[in-house]
């Protein structure tokens, strides 16, 4: 376990051999676990769990954000198409896919 500096910031690696090499695994950012965490490695632990607690909770968060985006997006859906369907009812035309605008009167649907 240590604490190396890159482009002046500190963060915290664990080092581990794998079939015969050293391999360094990512912990955390110093701001993130806190210098008191440096020599005990139970605190070590304590602190890697409650990072990955937060991180599920970020996630399961996350996940019910993205549910209620699809739910919001629905509603929206529903939403534009009344709207269209009472300016279409109103008289009003989408010009060039643009802006609404009031039709005049003597033209048909089928003119300009």
């Amino acid at each position: 376990m240590g604490w190396e500096t890159r482009k002046g910031k500190r963060y915290l690696y664990i080092k581990m051999r794998e079939g015969g090499r050293v391999v360094s695994q990512y912990v955390g950012a110093a701001s993130a676990l806190g210098e008191f965490h440096r020599g005990s490695e139970l605190s070590f632990y304590a602190a890697r769990r409650a990072l990955e607690r937060k991180r599920a909770a970020i996630r399961a968060e996350r996940e019910e954000m993205d549910l209620l985006s699809g739910e919001v997006a629905d509603l929206c859906d529903g939403i534009d198409a009344v709207m269209r369907a009472s300016l279409l009812l109103a008289g009003y035309h989408q010009h060039d896919r643009g802006q609404w605008r009031k039709r005049r009167k003597g033209m048909s649907d089928g003119e300009g």
